[in-house]
């Protein structure tokens, strides 16, 4: 699949449960793929940003990118609102910024799977939403 796919699929399945937009920053590195808004249970915004990537394991089973730069790694470590949404060995996973350093090092699919917010063959989107709601209204808490 690619990233293009990755984003039709997801902007589709999510909807109307959320308003997002497809960025493409040309001058600086770093900036995740799509600025969102959701609304939150008690019926406020929730804003965040969120990186798209496509990666078929290697020949050992483990993942890499080398286009998930330094500049990405270190955009969502200084902002917690930051996700990075994964496809890769027919999985979708979905990551917190926290771990934006260890993500897409040649660690396999099963290592993702275990570290993600979210993972699924098949995504529910409702889920992803949920989670998503979740993760960004616990970060701007603590």
């Amino acid at each position: 699949m690619l990233e293009e796919d990755l984003w039709n699929k997801t902007r589709k399945g999510i909807g109307a449960m959320w308003r997002c937009n497809r960025l493409e920053d040309k001058l600086s590195s770093g900036i995740p793929d799509v600025f969102f808004t959701l609304p939150s249970d008690n019926g406020v915004r929730v804003a965040g940003m969120m990186e798209l990537k496509c990666k078929d394991p290697g020949k050992r089973g483990g993942i890499s990118a080398a286009h998930y730069t330094q500049d990405q790694r270190d955009f969502a470590l200084l902002h917690e609102s930051v996700l990075l949404f994964l496809y890769s060995g027919g999985w979708y996973m979905l990551f917190a910024s926290s771990v934006a350093p260890d993500i897409l090092k040649g660690q396999s699919v099963d290592w993702h799977r275990e570290n993600a917010l979210y993972s699924s063959k098949s995504p529910n989107w409702g889920d992803i939403v949920t989670t998503i709601r979740g993760y960004i209204t616990e970060s701007i808490i603590d």
